[in-house]
């Protein structure tokens, strides 16, 4: 697990995932998948929060060493896409339908029970 910070070696790890040809899929919240195209290696990268700093860990050598690597730059900045979609999806409002959607929605048909009869007679 390496803490996640601004600064050079983060720098020197984004760069490094630039260069390569990496693939970041979403797995789960704060879960990734990362895999280079060229190899064909998948690395498991996780992120945690613990006393408002940040963590990432990744099941490469360097990550399991305890190292910035570029698998964890890389799906960095996929879930930074990952919060900022959740929270635009959180605070959107709601579309209205189009005409065309409006035209196709079901029309409300209330169903009423049946008339009471009194003595084999509708009321």
């Amino acid at each position: 697990m390496v803490e996640i910070t601004h600064g050079a070696k983060m720098d020197a790890a984004i760069q490094r995932a630039k260069e390569a040809r990496l693939v970041v899929r979403v797995e789960g919240f704060r879960e990734y998948s990362v895999e280079n195209r060229q190899t064909g290696v998948r690395y498991a990268v996780t992120f945690s929060v613990a006393a408002g700093r940040k963590f990432g860990a990744c099941s490469c050598a360097a990550g399991e060493r305890g190292m910035l690597c570029k698998h964890i730059a890389a799906a960095a900045a996929r879930h930074l896409v990952a919060a900022a979609e959740i929270a635009a999806a959180q605070t959107a409002a709601p579309t209205p339908p189009t005409a065309r959607e409006m035209d196709t929605a079901p029309v409300f048909k209330p169903t009423l029970p049946p008339a009471p009869k009194f003595r084999g007679v509708e009321l």
